[in-house]
C-alpha cells in the first residue's frame, strides 16, 4: 500500500471510496461527501494533510486531518482529528 497526498485529479475516485466505504454502514451514506467539499472550501484547509491510499494505483483509502480547537477557561488547545476516514470494504 501506498500512502501520498490528495491530487486533484482523485476527486472522482476519493467521492466513490467515501460512498462505498459508508453506504453498508448500519446508518448508510448520509453526506460525508458533502462534508469533504466542504472543508476543502474552508480557509484553513491544508492539501497536505488529505491523504489518499492505493494498491496497484487504484485508490482504497482516504483520510482528512482537520485542525480543531478545544475551548478552555485558561488555554484553547489546538489540534488535529481525522474525520472522515473512508476505506473501501
Amino acid at each position: 500500500m501506498k500512502l501520498r497526498t490528495i491530487q486533484t485529479e482523485d476527486d472522482k475516485h476519493v467521492k466513490e471510496v467515501i460512498i462505498k466505504a459508508f453506504e453498508q454502514s448500519d446508518h448508510g451514506h448520509n453526506g460525508e461527501v458533502i462534508s469533504v467539499e466542504r472543508m476543502r472550501d474552508l480557509p484553513s484547509d491544508n492539501q497536505e494533510l488529505e491523504i489518499v491510499a492505493l494498491i496497484d494505483n487504484d485508490i482504497v483509502g482516504h483520510g482528512v486531518l482537520s485542525e480543531a480547537v478545544v475551548k478552555h477557561e485558561i488555554n484553547d488547545l489546538k489540534g488535529l482529528v481525522l474525520a472522515p476516514l473512508s476505506v473501501v470494504p
